[in-house]
């Protein structure tokens, strides 16, 4: 689940992003309510929603003020003494009908916002008390500021109160909507239907063509092996078995996936794993290994990280040789420079300045057009990883990676990039030579001496099965 980001504690940036300052409108008014309905009886429920609200929504603030304990801590106080006042509110015998419905809100409200407090998924239920609670204070609030001010003679008895309400809710939801710095909610609601979130697969992507070509050239009974977030994906457009899915209904398997397939250091380990899941084919994605690798093979890792790796962009610089990016941290940046032209790199291997000083010579893949070339290097121990070119038909480089020896000898990586094992994992897709395509399928030729092994079928993470 370490990739789940829906799981993750969501911070104030988050709410504001999510619902502008409708969040803030919506539980002030359903602190106001509590004391409209109950009057002082309703004042103990009120102080219970107010620390109940900012714990969650203002928690990071306060926890940089008086820790993440206490905190946490209030934050449990102020949900069990509003779990209280709700309690008594709701035995109450004299209960109308408004009564009912506002403390329906109240449950739904404490509930899904106590659970999304502790993940992000949670908080696509919170939207109806919002709602109900902003609604109530600009509707009820103006009335019962009029009446005061006409029972102290300050404003004329014949004053409007409906125009004055709804003059009101205007003059407060244009600015909450359409202005950026109160969170301009309309502003962002559009821009994330129309431009910031694409269909996906999308239409005429090389995603959604390899979907077609596997719906119309796989067996029905095909299992492929790929990424869990195309889980769904594979089964709708492909037409295809999968055997990890959005859903996560065994969260351990991805798990299993990453670290024996994805970050495998051995063809006959990441055999035993497919062969155990019934899997026929393997997909890869390059989106999927370079710019997820560090991600990925973070699932893939134990809790000291013993599989985790990443890719090092690599930039030209006035000597025309490669390096690391200056204004840039990377996790995995060993390398210095490259001893590297613009075009025609020398054969058959990479002179690199390393960090420390030194000098070692690097493997590396190069692609021209469509195009691989791996050269055939001595055999000997390269610590230092390797490097990957990506050239235009002319010979002018556009691209290049530097990998970390652990990444460089994942199967990911030997298959996608180096094109190793293509006895066992035979390509089939794309049909034609195209070796920069940014999708590739596998099929999986077993050897007679794979046999499926139980322990990649346990669902729980138990350290004594993955050694």
């Amino acid at each position: 689940m370490k990739d789940m980001t829906e799981l993750v504690d969501p911070h104030y940036g988050y709410w504001t992003g999510r619902y502008g300052t409708v969040f803030i409108l919506g539980s002030f008014g359903l602190i106001i309510t509590s004391l409209h309905l109950w009057k002082r009886n309703g004042l103990p429920l009120a102080l219970a929603l107010s620390l109940f609200s900012a714990t969650t929504f203002f928690r990071w603030q306060i926890s940089g003020w008086i820790g993440e304990n206490t905190c946490n801590t209030l934050f449990l106080i102020s949900f069990g003494f509003a779990v209280g006042c709700f309690a008594i509110a709701s035995f109450r015998k004299d209960t109308e009908k408004s009564e009912l419905v506002t403390l329906a809100i109240l449950a739904w409200f404490l509930l899904w916002v106590a659970l999304s407090r502790g993940g992000k998924r949670y908080d696509f239920f919170i939207g109806l008390p919002l709602a109900y609670g902003t609604a109530w204070i600009l509707s009820v609030s103006p009335g019962y500021i009029l009446q005061k001010l006409k029972n102290a003679k300050i404003l004329y008895p014949h004053v409007n109160e409906q125009w004055v309400t709804i003059c009101f809710a205007i003059i407060v939801l244009i600015p909450v909507f359409f202005w950026n710095p109160l969170g301009g909610h309309a502003n962002r609601a559009i821009a994330a239907a129309a431009t910031w979130r694409n269909p996906t697969p999308g239409e005429g992507t090389p995603l959604s063509k390899t979907y077609e070509w596997m719906k119309n050239t796989l067996p029905q009974d095909t299992v492929v092996a790929a990424n869990w977030s195309y889980g769904s994906q594979l089964n709708v457009f492909g037409g295809v078995k999968t055997i990890t899915d959005q859903d996560t209904f065994l969260p351990h398997w991805i798990h299993l996936y990453y670290r024996h397939v994805y970050c495998a250091q051995s063809e006959r380990e990441a055999l035993e794993f497919l062969k155990t899941h019934g899997v026929t084919h393997l997909m890869l994605r390059e989106w999927g290994i370079v710019n997820r690798a560090y991600t990925y093979s973070y699932i893939g890792s134990d809790e000291k990280g013993d599989k985790r790796f990443g890719f090092t962009p690599l930039v030209k610089d006035r000597n025309k040789q490669l390096t690391s990016p200056k204004n840039i941290r990377f996790r995995f940046q060993y390398i210095s420079t490259v001893g590297i032209e613009v075009k025609n790199p020398p054969d058959p291997y990479l002179n690199a300045r390393l960090k420390t000083g030194a000098v070692a010579r690097l493997p590396y893949v190069m692609f021209k057009g469509t195009k691989r070339h791996v050269p055939q290097l001595p055999s000997y121990r390269n610590p230092h990883g390797g490097v990957i070119l990506y050239y235009d038909q002319n010979g002018t480089l556009e691209k290049a990676y530097h990998i970390s020896s652990r990444g460089w000898k994942c199967l990911a990586v030997q298959l996608y990039f180096l094109g190793e094992m293509s006895d066992t994992f035979v390509p089939v897709y794309p049909e034609e030579e195209n070796n920069t395509t940014s999708v590739k399928v596998w099929k999986i030729n077993y050897p007679s001496d794979i046999e499926a092994n139980p322990k990649y079928l346990v669902t729980e993470p138990e350290t004594s099965h993955e050694k």
